[in-house]
């Protein structure tokens, strides 16, 4: 069992209600800036092209009910819709990443933490248009809606990863455990307050970012717990099990004897 004084130097210290309340603030009002530029460009991109942004047919049903409105997304729709998410993505993970950054004594990374934050999006938007286009001829927009709140998850997803890979953190599992957790307490969110998925894209950068914010933090103190509980670094990338375990002991052993 480790002593108080050698666990000092391990886990997440300084970890509270208070550091996750503050980190959901930071997510929130990041991901507000990404709503307002989705906001922006989908209103710009309105006046300018105006209904011809839908296509609208009535077609035939019955003696009781002789026509019926089908709304089919215009392909001019799409690349509005795309453009606008990817934006507003990129920006609401920057600005959290330089948020973050700053207020928890990161500047040294920050560069390199924007610029694959950058090209990561980039990726994301090339790998995440065939999926756009998959699912354009759904029913109305359902499938649009869908698309943009995945790509939304993907981005902050990497976002929040790539940080913590640039700080080579020794902790990786437990950042993966906890943007997880982030992700299904959105999932939860969402299936309670869903109602109307139009309203909700709006919602979605700053209830994700909140909520990864928030996921990632409880983890971090649940771990904290876990480890003073019982004296044992589990989830560091230095801990070795099964066989492992004994080939590093083996490896150590070897160095000693040079």
């Amino acid at each position: 069992m480790k002593t108080d004084d050698s666990l000092d130097n391990v886990g997440f210290p300084n970890v509270g209600l208070s550091k996750a309340f503050f980190r959901m603030l930071i997510g929130f009002f990041s991901g507000l800036v990404g709503t307002m530029i989705l906001g922006i460009i989908l209103f710009v991109a309105w006046g300018a092209v105006g209904d011809s942004i839908q296509e609208v047919r009535f077609y035939g049903t019955d003696n009781l009910n002789p026509a019926k409105e089908d709304t089919q997304v215009h392909p001019l729709f799409l690349n509005f819709i795309t453009l606008a998410i990817f934006l507003s993505s990129l920006a609401a993970t920057i600005c959290y990443g330089a948020m973050i950054s700053q207020s928890e004594g990161r500047q040294e990374q920050l560069s390199t933490t924007l610029t694959h934050i950058f090209v990561g999006n980039l990726v994301i938007l090339v790998l995440i248009l065939p999926l756009y286009f998959a699912t354009s001829g759904m029913e109305t927009q359902t499938g649009i809606i869908l698309s943009t709140i995945i790509h939304s998850i993907m981005a902050c997803l990497y976002t929040y990863m790539i940080m913590e890979v640039v700080q080579e953190t020794r902790y990786i599992s437990v950042h993966l455990f906890g943007v997880i957790f982030g992700i299904i307490l959105f999932s939860w969110i969402a299936t309670f307050t869903m109602q109307n998925l139009s309203i909700f894209v709006f919602l979605t950068l700053p209830l994700l970012l909140m909520m990864i914010a928030c996921g990632s933090t409880f983890a971090q103190m649940i771990y904290n717990w876990i480890r003073r509980v019982y004296g044992e670094d589990f989830l560091s990338i230095e801990k070795r099990y099964g066989n492992d375990y004994r080939t590093k002991q083996d490896d150590a052993l070897s160095l000693e004897d040079i």
